[in-house]
């Protein structure tokens, strides 16, 4: 009986292994169309596609972000404004990849643009509200989906829609919930037509992930806007309670890892760069927020580091996480009598774009070929292989 089990266990796992090794060729010729790209999923997206070798086609609002991205890829990305609540730019869009892919058809299409506020209570809000995020997050995604079709379907390629776990469950009320469980009521009847052609169709069901759309700050400017505008009525009925409730929690997350290296390597700015964001700016943020924690009774989460506990490389990074431990130490006894819990995270090691895409040690190389020949000639070329 054990045999058999573990032959059959040994058999998924060799079925697994065979098929994750499975690799696309000729990825060089393959056309990939990406709205929503200048931040966020849809922008690393792009970036990560582009240093795979395919032909990266990004859709960005701004001229800002499409600049922005084509300092950071290869030649063979290409890059159009597109605005998903506007049929002209569709149009256009539509005819600027057809002129790109030609006989080869669209490979992919990625439909990732999409925004989040106003989000607040349902009765907070007006029917602009909703139509303001469905415009872009559903009727414009469809859209841009039906103009697109005839070049997917050519490839025999594949749609992905970027939904969200508050596709499944609603969690508050607003716009952005509705249009995400459109967007897999979409998908899956899309999906079952395309079948037919060969047409694969998915989705990518995000949860919470450290973004523009999602920011705690971003999340409190529109409850208090909401509320700022909410009926004389509304805001009898819900109170002030209500809105101090709703910022349970505040997560001080952004950070900086760079520059590091030696600290006689470094300038002052190399140092203030690090620290504003790290120390300076947590605190801020969290006395800005302070007032509706406390309301709500609820709690601060700063993320430190172990470079917190131990300055392991010089420069601001672990300085400013040093300066997050003694703020956080000396808030929570403050905020105690408030019932407000003050908390730190200290990560080790992890990579995360913290580091920088080129790495600490290319970062260290740049630095050491920009320092004065005296401090090289002290320091010396093993110094640095050590380091």
């Amino acid at each position: 009986m054990w045999l058999y089990l573990a032959a059959l266990v040994g058999l998924y796992y060799l079925l697994r292994w065979y098929r994750e090794r499975q690799v696309v060729s000729h990825l060089q010729d393959k056309y990939v169309f990406i709205t929503g790209c200048d931040s966020g999923f849809g922008n690393l997206l792009a970036r990560q596609l582009d240093l795979r070798g395919l032909r990266v086609l990004a859709a960005c609002l701004t001229e800002k972000g499409a600049e922005q991205l084509r300092g950071q890829t290869s030649d063979r990305l290409a890059t159009v404004i597109l605005n998903v609540t506007k049929t002209e730019s569709i149009a256009a869009a539509t005819q600027w990849v057809k002129e790109r892919v030609g006989d080869r058809g669209l490979w992919g299409l990625v439909n990732n643009a999409g925004i989040s506020m106003p989000t607040a209570p349902n009765e907070w809000l007006t029917k602009q509200d909703f139509i303001k995020i469905l415009d872009v997050n559903l009727l414009g995604l469809i859209e841009v989906t039906l103009s697109l079709l005839p070049l997917v379907r050519k490839a025999r390629g594949r749609v992905v829609n970027v939904s969200s776990i508050l596709g499944r469950v609603s969690m508050y009320g607003g716009g952005y919930c509705i249009s995400k469980y459109g967007v897999e009521a979409f998908s899956d009847s899309l999906r079952r037509e395309l079948s037919h052609f060969a047409v694969k169709v998915a989705i990518i069901e995000p949860g919470y992930f450290k973004t523009i759309l999602a920011s705690s700050e971003t999340v409190c400017r529109s409850f208090q806007e909401t509320w700022d505008r909410a009926s004389p009525e509304v805001k009898e009925i819900y109170g002030e309670k209500f809105l101090a409730a709703c910022l349970w929690a505040l997560v001080n997350n952004a950070g900086l890892g760079l520059p590091s290296g030696p600290n006689e390597w470094l300038t002052i700015e190399d140092f203030v760069k690090v620290i504003n964001v790290n120390l300076v700016g947590l605190i801020e943020v969290t006395l800005h927020m302070l007032p509706m924690v406390k309301k709500a009774r609820g709690r601060v989460v700063n993320m430190s580091s172990s470079g917190g506990r131990v300055a392991v490389i010089g420069g601001g990074y672990c300085v400013s996480k040093f300066g997050v431990e003694a703020f956080s130490d000396s808030i929570r006894r403050e905020l105690h009598y408030f019932g407000v819990k003050v908390s730190i995270i200290e990560p080790g090691n992890y990579r995360t774009s913290i580091l920088g895409k080129d790495g600490i040690e290319l970062r260290m190389q740049k630095l050491w070929e920009q320092l004065p020949q005296e401090t090289r000639d002290s320091y010396g070329e093993e110094y640095f292989r050590i380091s």
